[in-house]
């Protein structure tokens, strides 16, 4: 769906969004497996080359190799295994990925028990997924999770590997909306003393790159339309969780946090400051349509044009925002 505040300008910003097909959903099944403590899949002695999101180069695979001989090098356990499945990416780590990416694939795996889970595969969670939110998600699957420890290596007759089963901030509607309500009700059960903040900001003013360098303008407007600021790189993902599961209305940079509107409630308002032209980076704009919510956006200038749209600073101009966001309280 277009943003409820969509302007004909920007339609370069979203035209290629409007039509997308998705390709289609295959497995790729292979013989004498191995997960080293570096957490990646090898097939003999070759890496697989579809649990990476972006092409490695010559200079890439070095690298990779020689973590990974490095990582042998401490391996004081070795489990065998018969069927393993592999879920996991290099960018799966990314609180977005883990959530849009890692949790689709098992959602899908969810919904196919009679083609893949039927033959006992345990689902590998390779060594360094050890934060709260990866273990507390996972906890709202039925799933056989195999979590390999920090010096242990993983041998296996056979392995599935499941690749990104839609591209990056293209999503499988039916799954991600199942995939929500999975969430949305596992955190309202496992979550208490939920906050009762409607209307949220999220500040990145302390994060490394992507801040609003004129926040200081912005957040008394915020503030007298009564929205909660909240900065999540100072909370716990509980603590993050407790103040978003009955909020409204979310409006961040575009970021991680903005994560966070898989588990609002349908119909709820999401407003996304990102940056004057960037046309490749949909995937909040894609997310809240797929998830029934209103999507909102307002345009900010790089501080530095010379750096690209993910590592440049923003500001953005005091009445145009005033003016975005009486449409999302409208």
């Amino acid at each position: 769906r277009r943003p409820y505040n969509y302007d004909n300008k920007d339609e370069i910003l979203f035209k290629r969004e409007f039509i997308k097909n998705l390709p289609n959903i295959f497995l790729i099944l292979k013989k004498n497996s191995y997960i080293p403590p570096c957490g990646r899949l090898l097939n003999g002695l070759s890496f697989n080359l579809f649990q990476f999101s972006n092409k490695l180069g010559v200079k890439g695979f070095i690298k990779l190799y020689l973590k990974f001989f490095l990582f042998l090098t401490k391996t004081r356990k070795i489990t065998r295994l018969d069927n393993i499945l592999y879920v996991t990416t290099s960018n799966s780590q990314n609180f977005f990925h883990w959530f849009l990416d890692v949790l689709q694939k098992l959602e899908f795996i969810d919904q196919s028990r009679d083609q893949i889970l039927n033959f006992k595969y345990k689902i590998i969670i390779p060594n360094g997924y050890n934060n709260s939110y990866s273990r507390k998600s996972l906890e709202a699957f039925d799933l056989n999770f195999y979590y390999q420890e920090k010096n242990e290596i993983i041998i296996s007759e056979q392995s599935i590997l499941l690749p990104n089963i839609a591209p990056t901030g293209n999503y499988r509607k039916n799954q991600v909306l199942k995939l929500s309500r999975r969430m949305k009700n596992h955190w309202t059960k496992n979550i208490t003393n939920n906050l009762n903040n409607k209307r949220i900001y999220i500040s990145r003013k302390n994060a490394q790159r992507r801040k609003l360098k004129n926040e200081d303008e912005i957040i008394p407007i915020l503030k007298k339309y009564g929205f909660t600021i909240l900065d999540f790189d100072k909370l716990n993902f509980e603590e993050q969780l407790k103040n978003i599961l009955n909020s409204e209305i979310l409006i961040s940079i575009h970021g991680a946090g903005l994560t966070h509107m898989l588990w609002m409630n349908e119909k709820s308002k999401v407003l996304e400051i990102r940056a004057r032209d960037n046309r490749n980076d949909n995937c909040y704009f894609t997310l809240a349509s797929d998830l029934g919510h209103d999507y909102f956006y307002v345009i900010a200038d790089k501080t530095d044009p010379k750096k690209s749209d993910h590592l440049s600073d923003l500001t953005i101009n005091k009445s145009y925002f005033l003016s975005q966001l009486q449409k999302i309280l409208e």
